[in-house]
């Protein structure tokens, strides 16, 4: 849609793109259950792989 759009309006569609992430953020964010759906989310937590020493991912 949002290529149809920028074509129609004359921007990008990375501009659109952003409007609606935005407003989706905006709406998620002021729905009760959304957010309490997200409060009980366990972060993951990464840990350090012992004696790698400082080398890269294997």
């Amino acid at each position: 849609m949002c290529l149809k759009v920028s074509r129609l309006l004359g921007s990008t569609p990375e501009c659109w793109m952003r409007l609606q992430a935005d407003y989706d953020l905006k709406m998620a964010a002021a729905d009760r259950d959304v957010m309490e759906r997200v409060e009980r989310i366990v972060p993951v937590v990464v840990r350090e792989e012992v004696g790698s020493r400082g080398r890269g991912p294997h």
